[in-house]
């Protein structure tokens, strides 16, 4: 399990739009954001930098919290 902060989370689009990415890379990922905090909790088998370069990437900085 990552924890992470992401930034630029503004609504529930925004956290569909993670969910759906990284279901699309691990179709196994478990997800659970915090839109106030910015915090994310992912359980998958992806790699660390893998998984914080496509949220960049999508325009959701992200770096461990």
């Amino acid at each position: 399990m990552y924890t992470l902060q992401v930034d630029n989370i503004g609504c529930g689009s925004c956290v569909a739009k993670i969910n759906q990415a990284l279901k699309d890379l691990d179709n196994q990922a478990s997800v659970d954001i915090d839109r106030t905090s910015g915090r994310a909790s992912i359980h998958t088998d992806e790699a660390l930098q893998t998984v914080c370069e496509l949220l960049t990437e999508m325009g959701y900085p992200a770096r461990p919290a």
